[in-house]
């Protein structure tokens, strides 16, 4: 209200008005409690952007980064499966076109493709979580309350299991998503999307666990040829759906992706889900791209829908043609006022450029 605003980190990002010997704020109460409560822009080190020492730096200023990220656990999971496992349980990593279950994953480790068929795969994460809870317990913790059953990400070298049992799980009216064959040499197929393999699997895990240690959340990623919603499968309430859905290359596929997301929430009303784009990456489109309307638009939607938090991953700084997009999330998070997206565009051109607001218009 006194005209105070922080565009982009750094003295310079930061508007103060001058002048005035006076200022005069009235009495008030307020009190407002964030509908969205983790706010997470992945980027550069908070403490790089603070303009003044003693200040709060860029984010915390807009809310973001602040807060406790720990009330949801999350992050690729599995990823010391294939050194501890491979030779003892070759079944449990995924069947490649040629029918072996060996894996050339080089440096990747981490990201073995899964044989999401396995009950007794499922079995061992579930233990694994067992023991990590009763092992905090014996120290006089209550154990962790949140944990990340998120897939590894992809490798580029292996292909998703494609033995019988793993296949039975695929809808044949399943929607059709792009699969990656690396044996004998790379191709793409069109295939039924994997989701209630996924579905399936993580309920296994899930249930286990609670059977024994109620009460706890575990977080999946839904991704990649698992993002489109299930056909047979419903989620365990306790899992917590991280929607990594967020195709702007075209106003099609971002009103499919919208669709998609809709068909989650509304299927999965107890569910806590979260919004986590890769979208920031602008798709390696170099050319400057403003995404930030849709992505203020669009988290107000969620929000309205029941959003619990974001993650915006492939954050590059890049402040001079995207630092408006990361000051439209950042607003769009909070807005108690409920303002439109052109009210915050029109300001931050005014507040941060002065008179060469118009061009700067034009160019956003």
């Amino acid at each position: 209200a006194l005209g105070c605003r922080y565009l982009w980190p750094g003295a310079t990002g930061k508007v103060i008005p001058r002048g005035q010997t006076h200022l005069a704020a009235p009495a008030v109460s307020f009190t407002k409690t964030p509908t969205i409560k983790k706010r997470t822009l992945r980027g550069t080190a908070a403490t790089e952007f603070i303009d003044h020492v003693g200040n709060r730096n860029y984010y915390q200023w807009h809310g973001s980064k602040d807060v406790n990220d720990q009330t949801w656990a999350a992050g690729h999971s599995f990823q010391d499966y294939y050194n501890r496992f491979s030779q003892t349980h070759p079944e449990w990593f995924g069947m490649q076109p040629n029918g072996s279950r060996e894996q050339d994953l080089g440096s990747l480790t981490e990201r073995p493709t899964l044989c999401l068929s396995s009950a007794a795969l499922a079995a061992q994460k579930a233990q694994d979580i067992k023991d990590s809870i009763a092992a905090s317990m014996e120290k006089g913790k209550t154990g962790d309350l949140s944990f990340s059953n998120c897939l590894p990400d992809g490798n580029g070298r292996t292909t998703q299991c494609l033995c019988k049992n793993c296949r039975l799980l695929d809808p044949v009216n399943a929607p059709l998503v792009s699969l990656s064959l690396y044996i004998p040499f790379t191709q793409t197929i069109s295939y039924p999307s994997l989701s209630d393999r996924m579905i399936h699997f993580q309920n296994l895990i899930v249930r286990d666990v609670l059977a024994t240690y109620p009460n706890r959340q575990f977080s999946i990623y839904v991704y990649s040829m698992y993002q489109t919603f299930p056909m047979r499968e419903l989620p365990d309430p306790s899992l917590v759906l991280w929607m990594v859905n967020g195709d702007y290359t075209s106003n099609a596929a971002a009103e499919s992706f919208r669709g998609e997301m809709a068909k989650w929430v509304n299927a999965c009303p107890t569910n806590t889900w979260l919004w986590r784009p890769n979208a920031l990456i602008t798709y390696r489109v170099l050319a400057p791209k403003n995404l930030a309307r849709v992505f203020f638009n669009d988290l107000s939607l969620f929000k309205a829908n029941g959003v619990a938090g974001y993650d915006f991953d492939n954050y590059f700084d890049n402040y001079a043609s995207m630092g408006l997009m990361y000051y439209a999330i950042s607003k769009a998070a909070l807005n108690f006022d409920e303002v439109d997206y052109d009210v915050i565009f029109n300001d931050f051109c005014e507040k941060g450029f002065g008179p060469a607001a118009s061009p700067i218009k034009e160019y956003y």
